[in-house]
């Protein structure tokens, strides 16, 4: 509210930014309680689309909107900020994320959005070191190899740069037959018997 005037409360515009979804943070402070913000980027069907969030406001929800205006998806963080995985985008056009700070709360929220590749995959070989690399915040990567029926393998994940992953072992159908999580620190996965020969 931002100003009080004859018992009638006028409430202040939204912040409006226009951005791309290219790595540019965008900065938003809210100075006024009750202000929203909306931050506008064009988006195409089909395309992946990542969330940064760093924030000082103690809690705020958001809501991602199509270009139809509907609701994408919805949420809310804290000071600690956020990141959502990559999201697709259902058709081409303007889509608006909205920041709706809570009672009184101000400070600054900086978004970043990021236009996330595929997944950076290399072939790879039971035996064999394998080097996978992201470059982009929500980018997965894959390594493929192939194995065979009751063939018992391990996985060491080592020289990990990423604070925080997890790593799982897709069977030729698609469906997970392990996984664990890693840090900086790398993991030893004990061995398991892959159930059908196949590319993993």
């Amino acid at each position: 509210r931002s100003s009080l005037s004859s018992g009638q409360v006028v409430m202040p515009p939204d912040i409006v930014d226009d951005v791309s979804v290219d790595g540019t943070p965008d900065t938003v402070p809210f100075t006024i309680p009750g202000q929203n913000a909306k931050i506008r980027f064009t988006g195409s069907a089909g395309q992946d689309v990542s969330l940064d969030i760093a924030s000082s406001v103690a809690d705020t929800d958001f809501h991602l909107l199509k270009p139809n205006g509907n609701e994408l998806m919805s949420g809310s963080f804290d000071s600690s900020g956020d990141f959502l995985d990559p999201i697709s985008l259902p058709a081409d056009g303007t889509y608006k994320l909205v920041l709706d700070p809570q009672s009184f709360f101000l400070g600054n929220v900086t978004a970043t959005l990021y236009d996330v590749s595929a997944d950076a995959t290399v072939a790879g070989a039971i035996g064999s070191t394998t080097v996978s690399t992201v470059s982009i915040p929500g980018q997965n990567a894959a390594m493929t190899f192939a194995g065979t029926n009751g063939q018992r393998v391990s996985l060491t994940a080592s020289l990990v740069t990423i604070p925080n992953s997890t790593v799982w072992i897709e069977r030729p159908n698609g469906a997970t037959l392990t996984q664990f999580t890693t840090g900086t620190s790398g993991h030893f996965m004990s061995p398991v018997t892959l159930p059908q020969g196949g590319t993993y």
